[in-house]
């Protein structure tokens, strides 16, 4: 996804932090970790799923797939922008 390493960790230690994940470190090979999801982050997700994202659903109807193909492109460029300033500040 080149996402910068610190902001995934961050991210990663609150979603910990709150219940969300749990890491497991690998018995094979310490520099292994893995990530599961708890229920409580389940839940959040099934919550969002079906209360947010569902509820968007039919107003989409009305975006064409045009539309759509340029939204995509915009965030496209203007993610990578961010990106690339992001390596710039990280010096």
């Amino acid at each position: 996804m080149n996402l910068p390493r610190p902001g995934v960790t961050r991210t990663v230690k609150e979603m910990e932090a709150k219940g969300y994940l749990q890491k497991l470190m690998s018995p094979d090979d310490g520099r292994v970790t893995y990530i599961s999801i708890t229920e409580k982050g389940e839940n959040l997700s099934r919550k969002y799923d079906q209360d947010y994202f569902s509820s968007l659903a039919p107003y989409l109807s009305e975006i064409s797939e045009e539309e759509a193909d340029s939204m995509i492109r915009t965030i496209g460029k203007f993610y990578q922008i961010m990106c690339d300033r992001r390596e710039h500040y990280d010096k």
